[in-house]
C-alpha cells in the first residue's frame, strides 16, 4: 500500500479514504473490496501470491454475505473481529506446482488421504499414545445399552490412531521417538520392534548418535538396502539419556536442527522507536508465562481453533444481546435461544459430543442469566456494552474492550460511579481473583483517564454458576498497576521469555515447542 501511495498528497489520500467510508455505508463489502483495490490500482498476474491471496478473501467475503442480513462493512467487522478470536484463519488455496511441498496435519485431517513420505513425529510416551483423561462428565452406566467399555478402551482407540497414521505412507514412513533408554520407549515403537521377522524385513532403526558423524546439514538418512522392499519404516531414536530432541550432535557439527532451546530464546524483532501494543489480555499471558506470549503474541504462531473462545464468543454476544432486547421490553428466554442457536459456530470442537455438550451447556447457563435479570430492576439505557478503549501509557499502548458498563448514579457534577462487568466462560472467579486482576486494573485505568468515569465496583459474573464477584481499585492500587505494566514492557523490551512451567501447560497450545517439555 505504501509503494502504491507514494507519490499521492494528503488531499488526494483523504478523498479517497471519504469516498470508500461514504461507499462502505451502502454498497455489499465484495463491491467496497473490488472498488478499493481498483481506486488503488492493484495488478497482479495470475497465481502470484497476492492475487491468490486476494482472491481467498474475496470468496471468503461472498461467503459471509450468503449469511449477512446487512452485507454491509460495519456488520463484517464485528463478525471477523470474532472470527479472529475464535482463531478462525481463511485458507487460500495450495499454490500451483507445490505437490512435493510437506503438508503438515494431524493424524485425524489425514484420514482417507495418501502420502509417499509420510514423518511421524512424537511418538513417544504420554504423547503417543497420550495420556488418559478422565471425561468431564461421567455417562451413567443405567443409560448405557450393551456390555460396559474395556478397561483399557483408550489405548485401542490410540492404537487405532497409530494404524491410521501408518498406512498414509505409501513409500517411506519415518517415525520419531525419545526416549532415554529402550525401557522407556512408547508403547507403540515397541510394538514395531517386538517382532523379529518384522524387524529385520520392514524397520530400519536410525539412531541419532550413530548417524551423526557421517551426516552434514541437508544429507538424507540412509536409504534402504536394494533387495529389501520400497515401503521400510525408519524409525529415528535418541538413546542412552541424550534428553533433547535436537540437542548438539557433535561439537562444532551442524546438526539437522537447532536446539530447541536455542530457538526459543533467540530474539523477537521489535522496532525501538515504535510503543509496543499490549492488550489486557496479553499482559496477563506474559505473567502466566513469558514464553508462551512470545510464541503467541510476537511471533504469532498461529493455533487451532479453540472451543472455549468459540464458546465464549457466542455468550458474550448473546447477553449482549439480551440487553438489547431489554431495552424494548422483557425478553422471553425463547428469544435468546433463537439468537444464540443461530449464531453458533462449529469451530475449534474435537468431535461432535464435545460440540453438543458446549451448546447446552451455554444453554442452560443462559437460561439461568435470564432468570436471573429478569426479576432485577435493570435500566438497558444505563448500560453501555463493549467499549473499546486505547491507553496510552508513554513506551506502551494498552487496548482492550469493556464488555458493560453500568452506570450506577444519576448525572452529577463529578465523574459517574460506574460498575465494570467482564462476563467469564469456564472456571468461576473468586473475589480474589477480583482483587489482583490486572484486567480489571486496566478497565478502571482506562475508564478513569479515557473515559472520565469513577469506576468504584469492578466485576466477574460466571456464567457457569450465574454468580457476580466484585471488587474495588484505590488510585495507589491503579498506580501500582502503571508500574506493573511498565516492568511487563520493559521485560519484553529486553527480551526476557523465559517459559513457567505449570499445571496449565497441559491446555498450552504451544507446549510441543516449549523446551521445558522437552525430551
Amino acid at each position: 500500500v505504501e509503494q502504491q501511495l507514494a507519490g499521492t498528497d494528503w488531499k488526494k489520500f483523504e478523498k479517497l479514504l471519504r469516498a470508500l467510508g461514504k461507499l462502505g455505508k451502502s454498497a455489499p463489502v465484495t463491491r467496497l473490496m473490488d472498488e478499493t483495490i481498483e481506486r488503488l490500482g492493484w495488478r497482479y498476474l495470475p497465481g502470484e501470491p497476492e492475487e491468490v491471496s486476494l482472491a481467498a478473501f474475496r470468496k471468503f467475503l461472498e461467503g459471509w454475505e450468503e449469511k449477512s442480513e446487512t452485507q454491509r462493512l460495519a456488520e463484517f467487522i464485528e463478525y471477523f473481529d470474532y472470527f479472529l478470536e475464535a482463531g478462525g484463519k481463511i485458507e487460500a488455496p495450495e499454490a500451483a506446482g507445490l505437490s512435493n511441498a510437506v503438508q503438515m496435519m494431524t493424524v485425524h485431517a489425514a484420514k482417507g488421504l495418501e502420502f509417499p513420505v509420510v514423518f511421524m513425529i512424537s511418538v513417544s510416551p504420554r504423547r503417543f499414545p497420550s495420556a488418559e483423561r478422565k471425561p468431564l462428565i461421567e455417562f451413567p452406566p443405567a443409560l448405557r445399552k450393551g456390555p460396559p467399555p474395556p478397561p483399557n478402551i483408550h489405548l485401542q482407540e490410540e492404537r487405532r490412531l497409530f494404524f491410521v497414521a501408518l498406512t498414509r505412507a505409501q513409500e517411506r514412513l519415518y517415525v520419531s521417538s525419545v526416549s532415554r533408554s529402550e525401557k522407556q520407549q512408547s508403547a507403540f515403537v515397541q510394538d514395531l520392534l517386538s517382532d523379529p521377522v518384522l524387524r529385520a524385513r520392514d524397520v530400519e532403526v536410525i539412531r541419532i548418535p550413530d548417524i551423526a558423524p557421517e551426516m552434514s546439514r541437508g544429507d538424507a538418512p540412509p536409504a534402504p538396502k536394494p533387495e529389501q522392499p520400497p515401503m521400510k519404516v525408519l524409525l529415528t531414536e535418541r538413546l542412552s539419556g541424550q534428553g533433547r530432541l535436537f540437542g548438539s550432535l557433535q561439537e562444532g557439527h551442524n546438526g539437522l536442527h537447532p536446539e530447541l532451546a536455542e530457538w526459543a530464546r533467540r530474539p523477537a524483532l521489535l522496532p525501538p522507536d515504535e510503543k509496543l501494543r499490549l492488550s489486557a489480555t496479553s499482559a496477563e499471558d506474559y505473567l502466566g508465562c513469558p514464553l508462551r506470549y512470545k510464541f503467541q503474541h510476537l511471533l504469532k504462531i498461529p493455533t487451532a481453533p479453540q472451543a472455549a473462545l468459540t464458546f465464549g464468543n457466542i455468550m458474550h454476544q448473546s447477553v449482549r444481546h439480551y440487553f438489547e432486547l431489554r431495552r424494548k421490553g422483557l425478553p422471553p428466554f425463547e428469544a435468546i435461544q433463537d439468537f444464540y442457536l443461530n449464531n453458533w459456530k462449529s469451530l475449534g470442537f474435537d468431535d461432535d459430543y464435545q460440540e453438543e455438550s458446549y451448546r447446552r451447556t451455554g444453554l442452560e447457563q443462559l437460561r439461568g442469566f435470564v432468570e436471573k435479570h429478569s426479576t432485577l430492576a435493570v435500566d438497558p439505557g444505563r448500560i453501555q456494552s463493549e467499549q473499546i478503549f486505547h491507553l496510552d501509557l508513554g513506551d506502551a499502548t494498552v487496548e482492550g474492550r469493556i464488555d458493560q458498563i453500568n452506570f450506577l448514579d444519576p448525572a452529577g457534577a463529578g465523574p459517574a460511579a460506574v460498575e465494570l462487568v467482564d462476563y467469564k466462560t469456564g472456571r468461576p472467579r473468586s473475589e480474589k481473583d477480583a482483587e489482583k486482576s490486572l484486567q480489571l486494573s486496566i478497565y478502571a485505568l482506562a475508564a478513569r483517564r479515557i473515559l472520565g468515569l469513577n469506576p468504584v465496583r469492578l466485576t466477574f459474573y460466571n456464567f457457569t454458576n450465574n454468580e457476580a464477584v466484585s471488587a474495588a481499585r484505590t488510585p495507589e492500587d491503579l498506580d501500582k498497576a502503571v508500574e506493573s505494566i511498565r516492568e511487563i514492557v520493559s521485560e519484553i523490551r529486553r527480551g526476557l521469555f523465559e517459559a513457567k512451567p505449570g499445571f496449565m501447560c497441559r491446555w498450552c497450545d504451544y507446549k510441543p515447542l516449549c523446551p521445558a517439555h522437552e525430551g
